[in-house]
């Protein structure tokens, strides 16, 4: 009966006669194992760390965990070490990434051996020469982690790409997001990153817009649009396009985004522009010596006093609300069920009752003018 010295780390990979034993393929295929759970037996599987001191390894595949390697004497082995440290969610979806990259055509490799003391999750060979290395990190990954295996790679010649393991959940700004997020947002060329669920079955990607949206060195917030832009989609749409991880369309879609955004920008700073031609105008006709209140006249019709002292009842927000849909309008007064007539300010953009603005009226301006309060502030 063989027995373990010490508790089983979950290998993926073994070396057999010189060739490469996958747990998950042996798993798949009946005569594979067959000749493997023999192999085993004898103690013919070794570990593929080539400075692995006890290298012998088992073949192991029940009913309640999946296949895998394990050490009959764990004692100073990369491999074993990468495994200790390893956990169950990342192997679930080492696991199933695997297969999916494997069944589209790509040469992936799981747990691989390219720096010196470290196991890569996923490794690809793509067709036209490109060596990538996956990386799986958390809230838990720390800055030391991430920068130490990103200079190895580095020397190496080698991309790598990190997958966020966590919920998809979308943040819009980059200041309120975990380490690892805000590291890919930073350093990244494209300034984001790519979230897988840890049950494998979804995958977000999102963005950083960090383009200024500025009009005369302020700031401006374009409705309806982040500073993130963000997607997610089924696991089943992630590629390899152009060699660079991500969604399948996604840099078509986030230019589409960034060029409403921009739109969206644009109409802001008319708005804005609009509003200071208006101030302007208003502020030279204020600023003339002689400032005459050309209130309009209303006609006034017989009305019935017990009627008026009944609807004056009404709040002031109460009346504000019944004419709120016809201030915008300049052919007919606005008047509400009290008949006070209101108007908007056309500096500030106010709404109130006629008796609060020093003037108003006039062609194409029936319902706008200038408030008490705007007034003030053009004398001083």
């Amino acid at each position: 009966m063989i027995t373990v010295e010490s508790q089983d780390v979950f290998m993926e990979n073994a070396k057999w006669k010189g060739k490469n034993l996958i747990a998950f393929d042996v798993a798949n295929e009946f005569e594979l194992e067959h000749e493997v759970r023999k192999a085993s037996g004898q103690k013919e599987l070794l570990c593929p760390d080539q400075g692995c001191k006890n290298p012998v390894v088992r073949y192991c595949h029940g009913e309640i965990k999946g296949a895998y390697f394990a050490h009959l004497i764990n004692d100073k082995c990369d491999y074993a070490d990468f495994d200790k440290n390893d956990n169950q969610v990342f192997r679930l979806l080492r696991l199933k990434l695997y297969k999916y990259f494997s069944e589209l055509g790509y040469n992936v490799k799981c747990e691989q051996k390219v720096l010196k003391h470290h196991y890569s999750q996923l490794f690809f060979m793509l067709p036209n020469g490109s060596r990538i290395a996956l990386e799986f990190g958390s809230k838990q990954t720390t800055a030391n982690i991430i920068d130490n295996l990103n200079e190895e790679y580095e020397c190496l010649g080698i991309n790598v790409f990190w997958l966020v393991v966590s919920d998809t959940n979308y943040g819009s700004k980059e200041n309120e997001l975990f380490y690892l997020k805000r590291y890919l947002l930073n350093r990244t060329n494209f300034k984001e990153y790519l979230i897988i669920k840890k049950d494998g079955t979804a995958i977000s990607q999102s963005r950083w817009d960090c383009n200024k949206y500025e009009y005369n060195g302020n700031r401006i917030y374009v409705r309806k649009f982040n500073d993130i832009y963000s997607e997610e989609t089924p696991a089943n749409l992630l590629i390899f396009e152009n060699n660079v991880l991500s969604i399948k369309g996604f840099n078509e879609r986030y230019n589409q985004w960034l060029q409403r955004k921009r739109e969206a920008f644009e109409e802001e700073i008319n708005i804005i522009k609009e509003r200071e031609r208006r101030a302007t105008e208003c502020k030279l006709q204020l600023s003339k010596p002689i400032v005459q209140r050309t209130i309009e006249q209303p006609f006034y019709k017989p009305i019935n006093i017990n009627t008026v002292v009944i609807k004056r009842a009404k709040g002031y927000e109460e009346r504000k609300a019944e004419i709120i849909a016809r201030i915008d309008q300049q052919k007919v007064q606005v008047r509400d069920s009290s008949d006070v007539r209101w108007i908007r300010c056309e500096i500030c953009g106010k709404i109130g009752e006629d008796a609060e603005f020093s003037s108003y009226g006039g062609p194409n301006h029936i319902n706008l003018g200038i408030c008490s309060d705007c007034t003030r502030k053009a004398r001083k």
